[in-house]
């Protein structure tokens, strides 16, 4: 695979859905989050021009989903049930066309589930190999269902799809919108890679609207987006992230998307998502944000204070000055973390372990200017590998003072689908301290490691 030299961020249905609606450019571009936009060439082609000429006037590079041109008559899951339009050339043409003006912002051409969708393989080589020899320079982007890559994942009976299917295709993607698992979606990433030809890049598709259940609540598409951008990030070959979906699904299979949880007028608006959504976009399109600090994304053995983050241990829990009880962990690169071999405290990228004599593990970040931020964890917070009813207890201060939990001194950990989560908006100024603070229960030692990731971002 060849290495990205630019990073793209962008939303499905920025162009309105279903076809003929109001589009959301404008709410978009406010954000200042996205370098592509989506569009479908089903518009009808005044509309299409219309939607064109926004873009181009803001030099606003576009993907232009063109199934509708070729392919008719498809079932979902039912293999080989479509065929091509009769008159796939002359709509072909009239696209191509139209097009022609807004070249130079052309990002590529995109499919979306066709081999899902019934496309047959003939039907798919041929077209994707003909735009290719029409569009040396331009990307032929396809997104792929989990279903097809690992239908052993899920039970699914279809055949997987072969990599023949995909040969003339640059940049490929799969979606699936469930919650974060590392062993299934690190799973699919790698069917993903294998399906893929020689020299592809990846997208990633990000879990963007809400059916108003637990499952999809907030904190669930915040996972989704932090550890796509971790992925992202560490990815030389990765081209960029697509939320799915801007525009929200009434008419759709899908419910609720950003246009309503980025809305801040609107009941499911929700500060932390919006936060997040433009400092990770930011990051994405511009190399990196002074405005988004992710822990685990951050972690580095090289610098003890990497981007503010440091790494101590609390040796003297019962101190009233507790802040000048800090001292510092030592990195160990066999073990990757930063720890107190005595004590057994320690820190890693995702995990903290206090120590057993009482010492309590202290990731802490110093913020480099003044402002409101907000304080989230990137994934419910739990105790590994725990068995039976251990526990362990957490903390966050700014400075020496405690700020959450708000009903107690300490948050008690359990583990398994025992977990928690946080979300606070702080107002700091420059070198002020928080602090994430693990600690064993009074009487007690866990000697186990808990999974915490904390993500800060200035509003």
């Amino acid at each position: 695979m060849m290495t990205v030299q630019q990073q793209y961020f962008g939303y499905y249905h920025g162009d309105g859905f279903p076809s003929g609606t109001p589009w959301h450019f404008a709410p978009l571009a406010e954000l200042g989050n996205s370098n592509v936009m989506l569009i479908n060439s089903r518009h009808e082609p005044d509309d299409l021009k219309r939607m064109l000429d926004w873009l181009a006037a803001r030099r606003c590079r576009f993907i232009i989903s063109v199934a509708d041109c070729f392919f008719c008559g498809g079932q979902q899951s039912i293999l080989a049930s479509g065929r091509r339009q009769e008159d796939w050339l002359q709509r072909w043409m009239q696209c191509r066309e139209l097009l022609q003006p807004y070249e130079e912002l052309l990002l590529g051409f995109y499919f979306d589930e066709p081999y899902w969708n019934g496309v047959r393989e003939d039907d798919f080589r041929d077209v994707t190999r003909m735009i290719r020899r029409q569009y040396p320079h331009k990307k032929v982007m396809a997104c792929l269902t989990a279903l097809e890559l690992a239908p052993e994942a899920f039970g699914y009976p279809i055949a997987a799809a072969g990599s023949s299917y995909y040969e003339f295709i640059t940049d490929g993607a799969y979606d699936v919108y469930k919650k974060w698992d590392f062993f299934l979606y690190g799973y699919l990433h790698e069917k993903l890679k294998q399906l893929l030809p020689a020299g592809a890049a990846v997208w990633h598709i990000v879990w963007g609207f809400t059916n108003e259940t637990k499952d999809s609540a907030p904190s669930a598409l915040i996972e989704n987006l932090l550890h796509f951008y971790a992925m992202t990030k560490a990815d030389p070959h990765c081209a960029g992230m697509l939320v799915f979906s801007y525009a929200s699904g009434d008419a759709g299979d899908w419910g609720s998307g950003m246009d309503r949880m980025l809305d801040p007028e609107h009941r499911l608006y929700d500060a932390a998502l919006r936060s997040l959504h433009v400092q990770v976009g930011k990051a994405v399109i511009n190399g990196g944000s002074d405005d988004l600090f992710i822990s685990s994304a951050d972690f580095s053995s090289d610098k003890h204070a990497q981007r503010g983050w440091r790494y101590e241990e609390l040796a003297d829990a019962a101190a009233e000055r507790p802040e000048a009880q800090q001292r510092p962990l030592t990195y160990d690169s066999e073990r990757n973390g930063w720890l107190n071999p005595a004590s057994g405290t320690a820190l890693h990228r995702y995990l903290a372990a206090s120590g057993k004599h009482g010492e309590q593990a202290v990731r802490s970040w110093t913020a480099p200017k003044a402002g409101e931020v907000i304080v989230v964890s990137g994934s419910g917070i739990r105790l590994v590998e725990a068995a039976g009813e251990e526990r362990a207890a957490i903390q966050i201060r700014h400075n020496s003072e405690k700020i959450w939990p708000l009903q107690s001194e300490w948050q008690e950990v359990g583990g398994g689908q025992e977990q928690c989560e946080h979300r606070l908006q702080v107002r700091v100024e420059q070198g002020d301290r928080l602090s994430f603070i693990v600690s064993a229960l009074p009487g007690q030692y866990c000697g186990k490691l808990i999974w915490w990731d904390p993500v800060i971002s200035f509003l």
